[in-house]
């Protein structure tokens, strides 16, 4: 997998391009930018037949800063499926709303793979200490 902390690549070396037949990722993706660009590329690189991307929503905006100023999630989802599809379109684009930390990932069988960024690997390591 290519780890990304804040927005770099640090190995990608670990996950050719399209290791997975099919990854899950998730975040707010609000104002897509270089970052989010980055992660979604990242990810679609490691996929070869489908992504599915889980976009906050609801009570995952709760604690957000600035929850009140992000863009409504059919916006949001629609900006990363067309980016997803203007860098691998061949690849099966599958984003929905997600309303808990999991999302599709724990329901889905056929995923391969769940892409994260390295900061929040982070995060978990030290909730888990």
């Amino acid at each position: 997998m290519a780890i990304l902390d804040e927005s770099v690549v640090v190995n990608s070396k670990i996950s050719p391009p399209n290791s997975y037949g099919a990854v899950v990722l998730g975040g707010t993706f609000d104002r897509l930018h270089d970052g989010h660009r980055l992660f979604l590329r990242s990810s679609a690189e490691m996929a070869r037949d489908r992504i599915v991307v889980g976009v906050c929503d609801g009570p995952m905006l709760t604690n957000k800063q600035f929850s009140d100023i992000i863009e409504p999630i059919e916006e949001r989802m629609h900006n990363v499926e067309i980016y997803i599809k203007s860098i691998k379109p061949e690849l099966v684009v599958q984003v929905e709303p997600i309303i808990d930390p999991y999302g599709p990932s724990i329901v889905d069988e056929n995923l391969d793979a769940i892409v994260v960024r390295f900061v929040i690997v982070q995060h978990v390591f030290s909730l888990v200490r």
